[in-house]
């Protein structure tokens, strides 16, 4: 079984418009909810590109394949893409999602009916399905988007078994309704525990004045691929040399998924015992009580046997090192630094938006089934 994760083609082309027009100096809006009222909160533009490049490289460098919607991939796929090494690199797979609608609608419109949690959104929401019926548009076209489009893609995920990495502004509107989406794959699952372990870590050496206390935190990949490119247009090359290394990672999580695919109970909870481990001590991860193969040591008079998966050592002892290096890895301030000097905005307004999301830790929301 591949490692692979749904994503969105409104992400590529947040992408590709960062790269081939640079970074945005226009704001974006995002669907925030207040009591039983929804309303439009203006964020920068470069924030929203940034969120979506991250995702991206991660997903690069993480999974075997990235899915996206062959209806929709006319909205960044042109002859010109930045992104066409990727198709080059046989990690970006359309897939006509539209061929299986039937199949997950009733999913689909039960979502859309929890992210309707006030009557100004099911209002909005009835609006533009009324429209689209009888014209076929949208009154609304950006909450068609945020709403209808990401209750689909989450549809779509589940219906599929895949990992999904929503677009940012899909994503806040899921954490402002309440949205808990199926973690279990282990794309995601990784993804979250390295997060969390690392914002951990930070929080534990930040200072407690609420002046001074800003500290940025990146996911591991892009930082590294950021200090290891000469330009953003290096960036999809960088990161693409980037997957040989985490080779191991990705055998690990494809094992992962197979477990987690057939229900094998045991298998799940050594999947567990090791994303629990990260950043300690390695060779508990590798004992096997099952087994029937040991590992004989011996220290002075004295002679012992640990139980233990031949089989695995190798390739366990291999990810678990790329994962503590994703954990205890710099926090990412430098390079959102360089990042910022590639663009050519530092100094700016534009740097300091960057500076505030990042440093309060917006940044890496869990990625979603």
């Amino acid at each position: 079984m591949s490692t692979r994760v749904i994503t969105d083609n409104w992400s590529l082309q947040h992408v590709c418009e960062l790269f081939i027009d640079g970074v945005s100096r226009d704001t974006a809006s995002t669907i925030r909810v207040s009591g039983d009222k929804h309303h439009y909160d203006d964020i920068s533009e470069a924030v929203i590109q940034t969120e979506t490049l991250f995702d991206l490289l991660t997903q690069i460098v993480l999974a075997d394949e990235i899915l996206i919607d062959a209806t929709y991939s006319y909205t960044w796929d042109t002859v010109d893409s930045p992104l066409h090494d990727l198709y080059r690199a046989k990690l970006i797979r359309p897939v006509q999602f539209l061929d299986s609608e039937a199949k997950f609608a009733g999913l689909r419109n039960h979502i859309v009916d929890r992210l309707c949690v006030t009557p100004s959104l099911t209002r909005e929401h009835r609006q533009n399905v009324d429209s689209y019926d009888e014209t076929g548009s949208s009154v609304n076209p950006f909450l068609a988007s945020v709403l209808w489009g990401g209750a689909g893609m989450v549809a779509r995920s589940s219906y599929f078994r895949t990992g999904y990495c929503p677009h940012p502004i899909r994503k806040r509107l899921f954490v402002e309704a309440n949205l808990l989406l199926d973690g279990s794959r282990a794309f995601n699952r990784l993804e979250s525990v390295i997060h969390d372990k690392r914002l951990a870590l930070v929080r534990g050496s930040t200072p407690n004045d609420p002046v001074y206390s800003l500290q940025v935190l990146l996911p591991p990949i892009p930082a590294r691929v950021i200090h290891e490119s000469h330009s953003v247009s290096d960036f999809m090359e960088t990161a693409i040399r980037l997957r040989d290394e985490y080779r191991l990672l990705r055998d690990w999580l494809r094992d992962a998924e197979t477990a987690i695919d057939s229900g094998d109970a045991t298998a799940i909870r050594k999947i567990d015992r090791v994303l629990d481990g990260i950043g300690r001590s390695g060779i508990s991860a590798v004992i096997d009580d099952s087994s029937n193969t040991s590992l004989s040591i011996n220290i002075g008079f004295l002679s012992f046997s640990i139980p233990i998966n031949i089989g695995g050592v190798s390739k366990l002892f291999g990810a678990k090192a790329v994962m503590n290096k994703m954990v205890l890895g710099e926090t990412g301030h430098a390079a959102l630094q360089r990042y910022s000097d590639l663009l050519d905005v530092s100094g700016t307004p534009t740097d300091h938006e960057l500076q505030e999301n990042f440093g309060n830790h917006r940044i890496s929301p869990k990625m979603a089934e």
